[in-house]
Parts: C-alpha cells; structure tokens; sequence
C-alpha cells in the first residue's frame, strides 16, 4: 500500500462531494500538530525523466481560516504538498471568505457549502492541470510525496481535515512528449475504514 501516515487514509466519501466530482471512497487527513502528519505517496523504478506532475480532487473540510481571524481565531492553515523534501506548493484555504486564502479560486469545484462532513462548511478544488504542479523538476528513480496540513491556527481533529481523491502522478519522459502515467491512486477504494466524527 503507497499511503501511510498518522490517521484514517481510507474514508467513505459524503454525497455532497461525490455531487461535485469525488469517487466513493477518499484519502482521508485529520492528523494535528504544525505541521501534521502527512499523507505519504512513493513510487519507485520510474522510467528516465525530467519532471513529473500531481493532479488530484482536494477537499478542504471544516473551519479552515485562512490567513486572517474573518473565519476563526489562530490562522493561518495551509495546505503543503513536497517532492523529495522539497516544498512545491503551500497556500492557505480559508473555508468563509475565499478572499482570506493564498490558493487560487480558479480550480474551485465547491465553496463554503455543506458537503456532508459536519455543519462546518467545507470546499472542493480540481488540481489537475494547475501550473504549480506541472513540470517539477525531478530526475531520481525514486519519488516520495508528502499532503499535509501546517501553520499556527492548524487543529486538525474534528475541526479541520482534508481529502485526497483521484490522485494521478506522471512523469515527463526525456524522449515522449506526454507525460507516462506511474501512478493512479486513491481510485474505488473496496474497503473504506469509517470514522466516527466527534460531535460539536
């Protein structure tokens, strides 16, 4: 299994966010901490590359604030995805006022509504094909990804999580133009492990 880290990866995905393009089952995040515990991705045996890309559908469930105190006390909280270490991307979310975020409304599947998780509201984003996730420089045979939540006002827990569905990685091989899939993630989860959710 590719997925590891410090809580329930495998979770029954709600309606709401099956209505707005996500499979039965997501990679689920609530780990705490600043930063929390990630979600790992590793492949290995790549072919010869330059660079590799992620594409993914991104739930940002519950009180996410941001960058300021509109939406909550304590931000900021930020999504982060590495490469081998290396940080290629981290914006902050806020889930009540999409002007209080870093991350781009572009790719915006969903806002501020109630897709199934708790009363919080929750949003959907599309990152496939974003620019900041196309083309990263990456040469080895190897390749470890890391999904995780930082910064001050992070809680994780029952106030704040994250979802990870339809999780592509690709690599741009030196003599193919397109990108040769390595890896398809995260697609028809069979079993999914529930959660209980803590009442509010």
């Amino acid at each position: 299994m590719p997925f590891t880290g410090s809580s329930s990866l495998n979770h029954a995905t709600p309606a709401g966010y099956q209505g707005v393009g996500f499979q039965s089952g997501m990679i689920y995040n609530d780990a705490s901490g600043d930063p929390a515990g990630p979600v790992n991705v590793t492949a290995g045996s790549l072919p010869a590359h330059s660079s590799l890309n992620i594409s993914f559908l991104l739930a940002v469930i519950d009180s996410w604030d941001g960058d300021t105190g509109r939406g909550g006390a304590n931000p900021p909280d930020i999504f982060n995805i590495t490469v081998d270490g290396v940080s290629v991307f981290a914006r902050t979310f806020d889930n009540f006022d999409s002007t209080d975020q870093t991350a781009s409304t572009a790719n915006l599947l969903s806002f501020g509504s109630d897709l199934g998780f708790s009363s919080w509201k929750d949003s959907a984003y599309d990152f496939t094909g974003v620019n900041a996730l196309l083309n990263i420089p990456h040469t080895a045979n190897s390749v470890n990804i890391r999904f995780f939540a930082s910064g001050a006002g992070w809680q994780g827990g029952g106030d704040e999580s994250f979802g990870l569905d339809k999780l592509l990685i690709s690599v741009n091989t030196s003599d193919v133009p397109e990108p040769g899939s390595i890896a398809l993630l995260g697609l028809g989860l069979a079993s999914l492990a529930l959660r209980r959710r803590r009442p509010r």
